[in-house]
């Protein structure tokens, strides 16, 4: 801590003492006329300019006012506070990457995922030049929005990069870095990793006192426990997130947390078959639902639909959880969430299945198993060969084999038409 003070203060004291040879300098070649004065009149613009960008003033300023515009009113109105802030900063001849940060985190929100990620690329390539801290952002906005597009390659390349540097800064930086790695850990199967990031995330979320860290911090070490089988804790932790959104205001935050609180009583059903436990997932989905909808969070509207597809299939309803797959999907390819359309396709063969199209359903589930993307799916694609016990095991392979080479369009549009 001394040697931090020390330097500081000494390069502080530097600059200080530059100034002031800069200020002689100037008096001994202007003097105190006419040029003297035209001179500093136009240095007033370019200074104003570095102060509000080169100065912290600009991220002083908007940083609040845009968390307490996403929070209160939501990401179109977040989106576009984030695209006045881009046009200022062009305006001054500076690219502001805390700006295109925040540009691209509302418009993923929204699910305009091509606009977001256009914004992405702008706020790295600008803070590649500027504070560590603004580059570790714009890693962390860029991995997020990777994920969401099924590239979970270049998602995990992003917080590798990020990583190290996050690690030098500690506290928020270095938090939510964690978080993001514990979800990709999560998908992965690996609940002993997951949960080893989490309390690192969460102890260091707690330090920082800052609530939308703590309410995610949270949730990963729900998932954590989760996948470990300690549902109980995982719905104390899910209730903690929720409980901080709520009393910070955050209704966009909130709309998350409800579909989150959704997945562990989900996962909970999924462990011990009970309805009621399958019951009370739908409760927070369709709340979810429709407070996504009344913020326009079409990705978080996509994904509630995906998870109550599933909800009425384990119910026994698949004519509902058709209609709702077929929903989730329609919104998922208009915003090119390539996840929640894998998703969709997914839920939509569980239900053809469930009322008798085995055929159809097992051919689209192996267009699925084979995409590059399936990721975490390939678990629920498991569990739902699983549970067929109607045909043999050579039949199904033969229904997965004939539909392995079909694409994802191709399915999209058997299902569209079908509908």
């Amino acid at each position: 801590m001394l040697k931090g003070i020390l330097t500081v203060g000494g390069w502080t004291m530097a600059s200080r003492v530059l100034g002031f040879a800069r200020d002689m300098l100037i008096a001994a070649r202007l003097g105190a006329g006419p040029l003297a004065d035209a001179f500093f009149v136009a240095l007033q613009l370019p200074n104003l300019f570095r102060r509000l960008f080169g100065e912290g003033a600009f991220n002083a300023a908007f940083i609040p006012a845009f968390a307490g515009t996403l929070a209160t009113q939501g990401p179109q109105a977040a989106r576009d506070l984030a695209e006045r802030a881009v046009e200022l900063s062009r305006a001054a001849g500076v690219a502001s990457p805390r700006a295109f940060t925040s540009l691209a985190r509302a418009c993923r929100q929204l699910g305009q995922l091509t606009a977001a990620e256009r914004a992405a690329r702008e706020a790295m390539e600008a803070a590649r030049d500027a504070a560590e801290d603004l580059l570790v952002n714009a890693l962390y906005e860029g991995a997020r929005l990777a994920s969401a597009l099924g590239e979970v390659e270049r998602a995990q390349d992003l917080l590798e990069e990020a990583l190290p540097i996050a690690e030098r800064l500690g506290g928020a930086a270095l938090c939510q870095v964690l978080v993001l790695m514990a979800w990709f850990a999560n998908s992965t199967g690996d609940p002993a990793a997951t949960l080893q990031i989490a309390e690192r995330a969460l102890r260091l979320a707690t330090n920082t006192s800052n609530p939308e860290l703590m309410t995610n911090a949270h949730m990963v070490h729900a998932a954590a426990v989760c996948e470990l089988g300690d549902f109980d804790k995982a719905i104390a932790h899910g209730r903690a997130a929720l409980e901080i959104v709520r009393s910070w205001g955050d209704i966009v935050g909130e709309a998350e947390q409800l579909l989150n609180v959704g997945v562990v009583w989900h996962l909970r059903g999924d462990a011990d078959g009970a309805a009621d436990h399958y019951r009370h997932a739908e409760a927070y989905y369709r709340m979810c639902l429709d407070l996504s909808g009344r913020l326009g969070l079409r990705e978080r509207q996509s994904t509630a639909l995906c998870n109550l597809a599933q909800v009425r299939i384990r119910l026994g309803d698949p004519d509902s959880a058709l209609a709702l797959a077929g929903e989730a999907l329609s919104l998922a390819v208009e915003i090119s969430a390539l996840n929640d359309c894998l998703a969709a396709i997914l839920f939509h063969a569980d239900a053809l299945i469930a009322i008798g199209d085995i055929s159809t359903g097992l051919s689209h589930i192996g267009g699925v198993r084979h995409h590059p993307a399936v990721g975490y799916l390939s678990q629920e694609i498991d569990r739902i060969l699983a549970r067929l016990d109607t045909i043999g095991p050579e039949q199904v392979e033969e229904h997965l084999a004939r539909g392995a080479h079909l694409t994802i369009d191709d399915i999209v549009v058997q299902i569209h038409s079908a509908h």
